[in-house]
């Protein structure tokens, strides 16, 4: 059960999602995660820290680039499968022949 008057303090954010205070901050400007000003202290509530994770990919950078380069090699080594099965097909499909022997005298 999810409780939606759960607030996080700014430093319990920080901690919490794992960002500095300035890419909260930033966060918080550039209108990607909502806060509440009271008394003068930022909160933010957890289903506004729950948003922003459901948008975000848990998946650094320099991995994604590794994920996609594996796909594309998986990707070129399927096509290359699937375009040598139609010929080794075909020669399964082609009757054997034996060779032809000169007649002997």
């Amino acid at each position: 059960m999810t409780r939606p008057d759960v607030e996080f303090s700014f430093d319990e954010a920080v901690r919490t999602m794992g960002v500095t205070p300035e890419r909260l901050e930033r966060l918080i400007a550039e209108g990607k995660l909502a806060a509440v000003q009271e008394a003068g202290r930022t909160r933010i509530p957890r289903e506004s820290i729950l948003e922003y994770f459901s948008g975000v990919s848990a998946v650094l950078p320099r991995d994604r680039k590794k994920q996609a380069a594996a796909a594309a090699k998986s990707e070129a080594a399927a096509k290359a499968e699937a375009a040598v099965e139609p010929v080794a097909e075909a020669a399964e499909a082609t009757p054997a022949t034996e060779p032809a022997t000169e007649p002997t005298a």
